[in-house]
């Protein structure tokens, strides 16, 4: 294979494996209680929430309202995550690890985000519970309760 074939296939394997960056939106931010008041016109689409975040860092990781007593899982990985939710990841192990509680560590704080909200299905316990989670994208702002740990 000659020089300019290989470097072809070398930049075509470089362009599919390169993570997409997020783009800053002029999307409005919508609240958990919203969310869950409409799921059906949110599912599938990615949007902007901001919520109060809570985690122990192992069992759960969630966003709540104060207007509602709804909940929105954090989800998955995805592609089509940034290197802003891996910040995000690493101040809240920095956190952890700087406080004593590199395994169960107990945070809350506010956080914005863009996502695809979806169901996820099944839980330890209840393999058939249904439950609206947000699979991150981009954090756009957040900030730990009780600590100097912010960013974006």
């Amino acid at each position: 294979m000659g020089p300019i074939l290989s470097l072809l296939f070398a930049a075509a394997a470089v362009q599919s494996t390169a993570a997409p960056i997020s783009t800053p939106s002029s999307d409005p931010a919508h609240s958990v209680c919203e969310i869950a008041r409409s799921p059906d016109a949110f599912l599938g689409k990615v949007v902007t929430v901001s919520a109060h975040y809570r985690t122990d860092s192992m069992h759960y990781a969630y966003l709540d309202d104060e207007g509602c007593e709804a909940t929105l899982q954090m989800g998955y990985e995805v592609p089509e995550r940034d290197a802003s939710v891996a910040d995000f990841e690493g101040a809240e192990s920095r956190i952890c690890v700087e406080t004593g509680r590199p395994y169960l560590c107990v945070l809350e704080g506010k956080l914005t985000l863009r996502g695809e909200i979806v169901w996820i299905k099944g839980a330890h316990l209840e393999p058939d519970i249904q439950t609206l989670a947000i699979n991150p994208h981009s954090v756009v702002t957040f900030e730990f309760t009780g600590t100097s740990a912010s960013g974006r």
